[in-house]
């Protein structure tokens, strides 16, 4: 078996394990608390997929099988170590595939050309900016562009999108 085939298998049988933890369920009912406090550190108030226990900090592939049929579980090491990793890495990686768009936006999102990068509380004079010279100006096209910049007027923002185009607050 070659290292491409044996990859593939191992992939495709994570996948499947990682379908059969979602899909079974433990209850208060069905799990002793004296085997959930051993294995949890504390008995269980309501219905849980193994998959979301798994995804518990101390909790680990091996562990579940005291929680459920034993031999329903995968036997090679590799398989256990990916299912795990996917459980315990998944908000994680959730959370940067969202950042990842959030970002394909900025790239895409467009400024207003008499944006003024030094005082963005006003728009650019441009009989002022006529007579700067070119190095001086920016041709800034996107938001994403913005965090290209080092500068003290160009800190990027919690909310970059929030900021272009609202109204300025008052001190009052």
């Amino acid at each position: 078996m070659s290292a491409g085939t044996r990859s593939t298998a191992s992939v495709t049988r994570s996948a499947a394990e990682q379908e059969r933890l979602k899909s079974t369920w433990v209850t208060p009912q069905s799990l002793p608390a004296e085997v959930a406090e051993r294995v949890l550190g504390k008995p269980i108030e309501r219905e849980y997929s193994l998959m979301d226990l798994l995804k518990r900090p101390g909790v680990g592939y091996a562990s579940l099988a005291e929680l459920s049929e034993r031999d329903a579980f995968v036997g090679d090491g590799a398989v256990a170590s990916q299912v795990e990793i996917q459980a315990k890495y998944q908000g994680y990686v959730e959370r940067q595939h969202e950042e990842i768009a959030r970002q394909e936006r900025y790239e895409t999102m467009a400024l207003p050309r008499d944006l003024d990068y030094q005082n963005r509380a006003r728009p650019v004079d441009r009989s002022a900016a006529e007579t700067e010279p070119t190095q001086t100006r920016d041709h800034r096209t996107s938001l994403a562009h913005l965090g290209y910049y080092s500068g003290r007027d160009l800190a990027p923002a919690r909310s970059p999108e929030a900021r272009i185009g609202a109204p300025e607050r008052s001190a009052a």
